[in-house]
């Protein structure tokens, strides 16, 4: 029979983030003390005593404002089914050292960072979501030059410098060597892999949606398929240097929204007479020498690694000075990407509801971009972002995104954030450490899949020939701007291509499991939520998993299957959802083209849309 521990309830109601009681199971034969009736009463009364708390210390988030105080407390209760046997003993398990945390760095000699031109500086202390133009009254709020976005036909690629992938990053290396770490990567490498370790650290926790309109009230509130789907990476060797490259082996060539992510970040910070410059037909082009300017770069380390993060912008107003720039298209041009000129009349015109609104694209941004943008954000010190909304044709509006907004939407506070982001980089090295242990100083490739209840696989597989000519070696990884969720990609079988069965060797797989206990209350079960009053350690195991190759070969040819359908290499968007949006889109031209004509404008720069 069941019977109550009276230390575990004790343990219980001191750790006010679960409404839960341990259940310890004794036989029948083992003596033990039944709770008296009054006992009994006042357990139930003290646990309704903290759910009356837990109401009390419920903050209600909106999407405009960027100061959080309070944690998000989420109950549940613990049944015995919860207490089952973990996949693998914790008894031999290895401890986090909570000491271990990311440091940053500067690194002398850099160039100067740009600022934001055009006034846009504004957008950085006001809280919400800034219009370019009025959708009431067609006034605008910032300069019409930002309106209408350059296509890339009219822009010149040539006049950027090209991306450097942490392979080929030679002072980055030195810098590790100089340092003495043993591992090197950049936000875009690493950031898609550290979620995998996440969803494992925590569960899944979902993201908090407190402060989402009423519309939103059904939606889900866990990650996109496509930002759960499995990760690779390349882990590259090089003179006792590990070199973390995304494995670009599985993707097509740029999208629309990547190549134009490149072509708006210099419109944000560039005066018109200078970004002109950029441009195809232009008098005066950028020079070699302003081409081939060093990026500006921040550095990190923790542990065995050092992290490289892009720098884009700087404002020395707010608290940490730098922050990122990113791009966000419409919903109907990420989900149909193949198709996206079918909507360049979609607009966004309103601040709240499913579709058509600011509101929708920042529910998105959420399940879809938040985590890795907050990695990204924290790896470079970065103070935020700064959204762009756009269709590919036209700006709607800019949106500041602290890294506390990103914090209270991910982790409920900053103070579980800053603790899940060190643990994560923790176990994402010990996961390194035992692949290049079983395969020392040769290049690899990693694939990270996380299972709810199943722990996180990582296979493991050595990588023959020139594996570290990828594509993406002068192409920036998606991540910056627009990261691709379902519908994004070409219909594509990455399986089938030769590089597959040419670079690739022998295959292990390791398993990955994580413990949580949080006020020495184990967490068995559901996602982890801490906020500054509790206690959060972390213990974990690696095993060596492996079993026949054609087995492994087997699962992890299932995992990139998933891979591609989350992605949406397999699916198309469904005709009748393509459809409402279509409609929308051609309601937006009209309603576009009408305003044109009552202003006694000419009609020649619509009508090839019609």
């Amino acid at each position: 029979m069941l019977r109550l521990q009276p230390q575990a309830i004790q343990s219980c109601l001191r750790h006010r983030g679960f409404r839960s009681t341990v259940i310890a199971f004794q036989d029948e034969n083992e003596k033990s003390t039944e709770a008296s009736e009054p006992e009994k009463t006042s357990l139930a009364v003290r646990l309704k005593r903290l759910d009356r708390d837990h109401q009390q210390d419920t903050n209600n988030i909106n999407p405009s404002v960027a100061n959080f105080e309070k944690p998000v407390v989420h109950s549940r209760n613990i049944s015995a089914k919860d207490f089952r046997n973990p996949i693998l003993p914790f008894k031999t398990s290895i401890h986090i050292n909570p000491n271990q945390v990311y440091k940053p760095f500067e690194v002398p000699g850099q160039g100067e960072l740009p600022t934001l031109a055009h006034g846009l500086d504004r957008v950085l202390f006001n809280p919400g979501v800034h219009h370019l133009k009025d959708p009431r009254t067609h006034v605008y709020n910032f300069t019409p030059f930002l309106e209408y976005l350059t296509q890339p036909i009219d822009f010149n690629y040539d006049m950027l410098a090209p991306y450097i992938s942490p392979s080929k990053d030679k002072n980055l290396t030195e810098l590790a060597k100089m340092r003495k770490k043993r591992y090197v990567g950049s936000t875009s490498s690493v950031s898609s892999a550290l979620s995998q370790v996440y969803f494992t650290l925590t569960n899944f926790k979902p993201v908090n949606m407190l402060g989402l309109s009423m519309h939103f009230a059904d939606e889900p509130a866990k990650f996109t398929r496509a930002t759960r789907a499995p990760s690779s990476i390349n882990l590259l060797y090089n003179d006792g240097v590990y070199s973390i490259d995304a494995d670009k082996s599985n993707d097509i060539e740029d999208t629309i929204l990547s190549i134009m992510g490149k072509s708006m970040e210099k419109v944000l910070t560039s005066p018109p007479e200078e970004y002109e410059r950029y441009l195809k037909d232009s008098k005066s082009p950028m020079s070699a020498e302003e081409i081939n300017q060093p990026e500006t770069y921040a550095y990190g380390t923790i542990g065995k690694i050092l992290l490289r993060s892009q720098l884009d912008c700087q404002d020395p107003r707010l608290p940490r000075k730098t922050f990122d720039l990113k791009t966000r298209a419409a919903i109907p041009v990420r989900l149909d990407i193949q198709n996206y000129q079918d909507y360049l009349g979609y607009t966004l015109r309103r601040p709240h509801g499913l579709l058509e609104s600011f509101e929708r694209e920042y529910y998105d941004m959420m399940r879809s971009a938040f985590l890795k943008y907050n990695f990204q954000v924290r790896i470079g010190n970065m103070d935020g972002i700064l959204v762009a909304y756009h269709n590919t044709r036209k700006m709607f509006g800019f949106q500041y995104i602290s890294r506390e907004e990103m914090d209270a939407r991910l982790y409920g506070n900053s103070w579980m954030g800053n603790l899940a982001f060190n643990k994560t980089l923790v176990l994402f090295q010990s996961v390194l450490d035992a692949a290049t242990a079983k395969y020392p100083n040769q290049s690899l490739n990693l694939t990270f899949e996380a299972n709810e209840d199943m722990g996180l696989s990582i296979f493991v597989e050595i990588l023959n020939g020139n594996a570290s000519l990828s594509k993406e070696d002068g192409h920036p990884p998606p991540t910056g701007h627009d990261d691709l969720c379902a519908g994004e990609q070409e219909s594509i079988d990455p399986l089938l291509t030769p590089q597959n069965s040419e670079t690739h060797g022998e295959l292990s797989k390791f398993v990955l499991t994580v413990r949580s206990v949080v006020n020495d209350v184990p967490v068995d079960s559901g996602p982890v939520s801490v906020n500054r009053r509790e206690s959060w350690k972390t213990s974990y195991n690696i095993i060596d998993a492996s079993t026949p190759q054609k087995v492994l070969r087997e699962q992890l040819n299932a995992a990139q299957k998933r891979q591609m359908q989350a992605f949406g290499f397999t699916r198309e968007l469904s005709p009748k959802f393509a459809n409402i949006l279509r409609a929308m889109s051609k309601r937006g031209l009209l309603a576009e083209r009408r305003h044109v004509e009552q202003a006694g404008n000419r009609m020649e720069d619509l009508e090839y849309l019609f």
